[in-house]
């Protein structure tokens, strides 16, 4: 296995790596197809771990009730148990459903691609939160942690700043953390 960036980013001995867990995990089911184990770390890792969470949040946030239809557990296990080629059929995913209603909605409608929720993080780093950002990833309180290898921070945010590369994932995971990690010692 390739070195990940992560491990660059955490001193000696603190990365552990979980894509074994997480391999392993893909492994259980060992009489499914290879879109199903996918589809069961997605739901497992990606929905449970990131997205829920996330639209839940930014809801809550907004005092705002969401409810993901598709997510019904009766849909869920009906959606697990179908063929594959009712899934995807070459570059067109979601190949049941969109025959289901093609002739409910517009065609824009059933070929549209998913957005994301992008903000400009990696402007923001570089205008209204660079002061914030650098002083959270300043040297003496990086040391100080003992968490995170210092020489690499200082490189992937001097090259952001200076618009050499885009760091914005790494470094928005730091400052998150940062944000935590100083919210959780000054209680």
């Amino acid at each position: 296995m390739k070195t990940n960036p992560e491990k660059k980013l955490l001193v000696e001995g603190g990365y552990q790596d979980v894509r074994q867990e997480i391999y392993s995990q893909f492994q259980r089911g060992d009489k499914l197809s290879y879109l199903q184990k996918e589809q069961y770390c997605d739901i497992k890792y990606v929905l449970e771990g990131d997205m829920f969470p996330k639209v839940d949040r930014a809801c809550m946030h907004a005092s705002l009730e969401n409810r993901a239809p598709f997510i019904d557990s009766e849909i869920v296990n009906l959606a697990l148990n179908l063929p594959d080629y009712f899934k995807i059929q070459g570059n067109n995913k979601k190949y049941i459903l969109k025959e289901t209603f093609k002739d409910l909605l517009p065609p824009n409608t059933l070929h549209f691609s998913k957005k994301g929720f992008s903000v400009p993080i990696d402007y923001w780093f570089r205008n209204e939160l660079k002061e914030e950002l650098s002083t959270l990833l300043n040297e003496t309180f990086i040391r100080q942690q003992g968490l995170f290898n210092y020489e690499y921070v200082s490189k992937l945010l001097d090259a952001h700043l200076n618009n050499k590369e885009n760091n914005k994932g790494q470094l928005w995971n730091l400052f998150v953390f940062q944000k935590w990690y100083i919210s959780k010692i000054n209680l």
